[in-house]
């Protein structure tokens, strides 16, 4: 048999005894097809490329991560999220959802793309109900049942509407879930579960939710791995005292490694590869962070094609200068070159083709200065502010008051270490 693509001399990474050994690597088509300690030189390749000793682990899978925070669209994102050796992403396209509903998860999926962008259901448009919140769309059974149809769903998105799930037994959200489990009965239920334990927990995953992405501490990590809950580690969940509680119980196996959200600045600095780097500097082995980057996220999303350098999986790998650091070298898609260091990021022409109104969705005034000024009494020379206080750690607020300075009648909350 000829192959297209022989790698030779290279450190591979072999997911299923966790090490790297030896090897020459042989690719056909778009899949991997012999990996030999012995020369397949006899395989007549196409093309050889010499891997020069660097090690080669499979490309990067994010589980749970969501396009528009990036403030991009998906084929700009796909060439951003490959030059940092990410080469499947699983997208949940709530925002998009918020403005658009079914027509705007739908203009997503539609996109073409290097990347292998799959796709969760969005499960909270609105996150509450409509009592509470107007969105531009709403996701309700309808719409679930059409996406459930497509074959890039993967998985029910985040679901956040606490109440709805522990005590309303004919919420949407339980509705939905329903429907997902009776359609798919293997479908990956995502949740959005914080500070949520005990009986409350038990409720979540008696209901189907399985996953977990918010933030995590020692405690939560242990008590809903214990459950039977899949952990999906964003960035501020990546500290010592976390990778070491994952490192003491060794579980790696209920563990993925995710972005969630990665604003457009820090995008061109790093995606999924600079969580995996932060997991090691953090005390995770190497070879668990690569794992834990490829195979369970593909494992949690029931893909049977990626995740590991083995006969038959798709050829997406990368080629690293240093693994510590995980200092990419060169990314392969599919078999094919798609990256090597020293380039940069080559954004390509949008290709994705939104309808108009995509382009007009906001309706409100321009800004002016004035809208930034809070008026107070002409002779007042303080006021007391509600703030809120953001945490060091993790998304969470809580309420404060602060007494602020008012110059000519305007509150200086702009010279008070304050945001408005």
């Amino acid at each position: 048999m000829q192959v297209d693509l022989l790698v030779e001399n290279a450190q591979v990474f072999n997911t299923f005894i966790q090490k790297f050994e030896a090897k020459h690597v042989a690719i056909a088509g778009e899949r991997f097809f012999y990996i030999s300690e012995e020369n397949l030189k006899y395989l007549e390749p196409k093309a050889t490329i010499d891997a020069g000793g660097r090690h080669m682990i499979p490309g990067l899978i994010d589980c749970h991560m969501h396009i528009e925070s990036s403030m991009t669209i998906p084929s700009i994102f796909s060439k951003a999220a490959l030059y940092h050796g990410v080469t499947t992403i699983i997208a949940d396209s709530h925002e998009v959802a918020n403005v658009f509903g079914l027509k705007g998860v739908e203009a997503f999926l539609q996109a073409e793309t290097e990347l292998d962008i799959f796709y969760a259901i969005p499960s909270s448009v609105p996150s509450t109900t409509v009592d509470l919140e107007t969105t531009g769309g709403v996701i309700s059974l309808p719409e679930v049942r059409e996406l459930l149809k497509s074959p890039k769903v993967m998985c029910l998105g985040e679901a956040m509407n606490f109440k709805g799930i522990i005590s309303e037994p004919d919420s949407l959200i339980r509705q939905i879930i329903r429907e997902c489990q009776t359609t798919r009965p293997t479908m990956p239920i995502e949740g959005h579960v914080p500070k949520i334990t005990k009986e409350d927990l038990a409720t979540f995953i008696y209901h189907g939710v399985t996953a977990d992405h918010t933030h995590q501490s020692p405690a939560s990590i242990y008590e809903k791995i214990c459950n039977g809950m899949f952990l999906e580690m964003q960035g501020k969940s990546i500290t010592k005292e976390n990778i070491q509680t994952i490192v003491d119980n060794h579980f790696y196996e209920y563990v993925a490694l995710i972005t969630d959200d990665v604003m457009a600045d820090d995008l061109l600095e790093g995606h999924l590869n600079q969580i995996v780097k932060n997991a090691i500097k953090c005390g995770m082995p190497a070879e668990w962070a690569i794992y834990t980057s490829t195979y369970t996220p593909a494992k949690r999303m029931g893909f049977q094609d990626r995740g590991a350098i083995a006969p038959g999986q798709m050829a997406d790998f990368i080629l690293l200068d240093d693994l510590a650091q995980l200092d990419i070298y060169q990314v392969y898609k599919k078999g094919k070159l798609v990256h090597t260091k020293g380039e940069d990021i080559q954004a390509p022409e949008a290709t994705e083709d939104f309808p108009a109104e995509f382009y007009q969705s906001v309706h409100c005034k321009m800004a002016e200065l004035v809208d930034f000024q809070l008026t107070v009494s002409a002779d007042a020379t303080e006021a007391s502010c509600n703030v809120m206080q953001i945490q060091e750690v993790g998304t969470f607020t809580k309420p404060v008051q602060r007494i602020l300075p008012v110059k000519n009648g305007i509150v200086d909350w702009e010279n008070s270490g304050l945001a408005l």
